[in-house]
């Protein structure tokens, strides 16, 4: 991200430098302390120099803007593919490559950057005087986005193409962005206590980087808008993502909605295009996902399942992949 003028930073020269989290030469408490923020991984020296790890960061409800950096060269790898979160890394110095799955990307100019998908291995392999500015996006958040935008679920897992496209879309997001971190680090109070301000600053970031970098999901995004949903039906999804725990039938949703049984199917049908408790089921499959790629030692796919609502559990498994295109045991030794 680019440099603003000098008088723009009160409290140091690196970006965030208000929200200092951790600054040690010790390796291992930089792992630790930069992966509570990012994702758990491992971190080795890979050459000469000596480790002056920084962390800066700020975390919001749903997005994560950090800045971090070692002061060595090192190479740093995930424990298992990246967790329920997308991760945007821009260069703010030096050089990195990058890699996500079969995909490998080196970055050695200012602003270029690479987008980090969940569910997916990774591995870093940075310079000595590397440096990066760093988005965190909760995967759920950004898929709930993008079906209130485009108006119906995503069906799967939204894939970004790896590294930052030139466009300039992409430049123009990257600048605004940079404008973010500025007013994090110089007017920050005056916002971040504001909910609305925070919801706002988070619906950007999201919207921008669907928006603008390319996707599996495009076509969604660029398909003519469909006719609005009646507010029976935007109440009755409302109820079901606020509420997914609990143990919603069609009626239930009819009567909070206002409207009979037959007609909330029908609108459903007709909005949504499937059944609510097909939407519920959706619902409860992101929640089950999320649980499974945070889960630890003690975590099991069954009771995760059965805490969801989900008792059959050879159809969870059909419906679990059919979403995510693997199983549920595999994102839980992946994840967890």
């Amino acid at each position: 991200m680019s440099d603003q003028p000098a008088g723009r930073r009160r409290h140091g020269t690196e970006p965030l430098s208000r929200h200092v989290v951790l600054a040690s030469g010790d390796l291992d408490e930089a792992r630790r302390g930069i992966g509570n923020v990012f994702v758990p991984h491992q971190v080795d020296v890979a050459g000469p120099g000596v480790v002056a790890a920084r962390l800066h960061a700020v975390q919001l409800d749903r997005v994560t803007f950090a800045y971090s950096r070692y002061g060595a060269p090192v190479e740093i790898g995930g424990l298992g593919a990246m967790g329920p979160c997308y991760h945007l890394n821009v260069l703010h110095r030096g050089a990195v490559r990058s890699w996500r799955g079969r995909d490998e990307v080196d970055q050695s100019r200012r602003g270029e950057g690479v987008v980090f998908t969940p569910d997916e291995g990774w591995r870093m392999s940075w310079g000595s005087d590397c440096a990066q500015v760093a988005v965190r996006i909760d995967q759920q958040a950004l898929h709930r986005h993008f079906e209130r935008t485009v108006g119906r679920p995503s069906g799967r897992s939204i894939v970004f193409r790896f590294a930052l496209d030139e466009s300039p879309a992409v430049r123009s997001f990257v600048s605004l962005l940079s404008s973010i971190v500025t007013e994090l680090d110089t007017t920050a109070e005056s916002w971040l206590s504001s909910r609305l301000m925070v919801a706002q600053v988070e619906d950007f970031v999201m919207s921008g980087l669907l928006a603008a970098q390319p996707h599996d999901h495009c076509d969604a995004l660029a398909a003519p808008p469909g006719p609005s949903r009646p507010r029976h039906v935007r109440r009755a999804m409302d109820l079901m993502v606020e509420r997914p725990d609990d143990p919603l039938t069609t009626t239930d949703l009819a009567d909070a909605a206002g409207v009979s049984v037959r007609t909330l199917q029908a609108a459903f049908h007709s909005h949504v295009g499937m059944s609510p408790m097909e939407f519920l089921r959706d619902v409860r499959l992101e929640r089950v996902h999320r649980e499974l790629a945070d889960g630890g030692a003690h975590t099991t796919v069954t009771a995760v399942a059965l805490r969801w609502g989900f008792g059959h559990l050879g159809r969870f498994a059909v419906a679990y992949r059919r979403k995510y295109g693997r199983s549920p045991s595999d994102t839980l030794r992946s994840g967890g």
